[in-house]
């Protein structure tokens, strides 16, 4: 019979859909590089791969982003925290991100309502302290996400079909 993998939770999918959206206007429209949005397969090297929830890779990377699957650290990685994969989330994608250079490390919990950004500094990340308000990539020119907003339009899509 069909055995079926449960699906992320819908808020989950809301906030990669709505923050996809707005990194990738933001990319395409000043031609800095791509967004890739789960699911997404990102080969590290032979021996570790991620499927991050949203990555971006700059331009000037040639080869990095391929037909299959994304050969190499993309330049910023986002995951959105789930129960079932928080501390996953937390402490080993952090670290293995942070072993492969990925400059920068967005963590988007629902919960919370915030968004929480490393960034990496001489091969090691440091946490930019931003609980509320906006955060700023400084690895994708000029975007700054308003991190009220971003969930406001998550609550108002939830809104339209009576969810929470």
């Amino acid at each position: 019979g069909l055995v079926e993998l449960p699906a992320p939770i819908t808020v989950h999918q809301l906030i990669l859909y709505v923050l996809h959206g707005l990194m990738d206007h933001h990319v395409v429209e000043r031609e800095l590089g791509i967004v890739l949005g789960a699911p997404v397969d990102v080969k590290l090297d032979d021996f570790n791969g991620v499927q991050p929830d949203i990555c971006f890779v700059a331009v000037g990377r040639p080869g990095v982003v391929g037909l299959g699957y994304v050969d190499g650290a993309p330049d910023l990685v986002v995951e959105i925290l789930s129960p079932s994969t928080s501390r996953y989330d937390l402490r080993t994608k952090r670290d293995v991100y942070e072993r492969f250079d990925v400059r920068e490390y967005w963590i988007a919990d629902p919960v919370a309502e915030r968004i929480v950004v490393h960034r990496l500094v001489d091969g090691r990340y440091q946490t930019v302290l931003n609980d509320r308000g906006s955060v700023r990539s400084e690895v994708i020119a000029d975007f700054v996400l308003d991190v009220p907003a971003l969930f406001a339009a998550v609550h108002r899509r939830l809104a339209l079909v009576g969810g929470a």
